[in-house]
């Protein structure tokens, strides 16, 4: 796997024909590598070669994509996870996401078998969801 893009205003859009961009795999299967002039919002993407085929692939972990070219041929941006603010504080999942982390409880035996309703009332998250809900005639 190689990391292509504009890193340090240098044009590195050469696939696999710079070494200098080629990644390596460390034991727990993340690929790394050092560019020292990669900055702040340079756009990127990994260029994979395999047994399948090879060509340009987004980064699963990107923290903001580009918005030329637009999605779904946008860049990776590099961002640096210590200058973000993050704003969910008041974050509440959805009432779907619940209902499916308490069956997956529930099937390894570690929330006990209740109506579904019954177990919703005790949660708090189910009483704001409640209190929130706008009823539309």
């Amino acid at each position: 796997m190689y990391l292509n893009g504009t890193l340090g205003g240098n044009n590195r859009w050469t696939k696999d024909k710079d070494p200098g961009l080629l990644l390596q795999k460390d034991n727990a299967g993340y690929w790394s590598g050092f560019l020292p002039e990669a900055a702040e919002g340079d756009p990127y993407k990994f260029y994979v070669v395999g047994t399948g085929g090879r060509g340009y692939k987004r980064d699963p972990y990107a923290r903001e994509l580009s918005f030329d070219p637009p999605f779904p041929l946008a860049n990776c941006l590099l961002r640096d996870p210590g200058r973000y603010v993050w704003h969910d504080q008041g974050f509440v999942a959805p009432l779907a996401s619940l209902r499916y982390d308490l069956s997956k409880l529930r099937a390894k035996g570690l929330v006990e078998k209740l109506p579904i309703s019954r177990r919703y009332r005790r949660c708090p998250r189910y009483f704001a969801m409640r209190r929130s809900r706008t009823r539309f005639s």
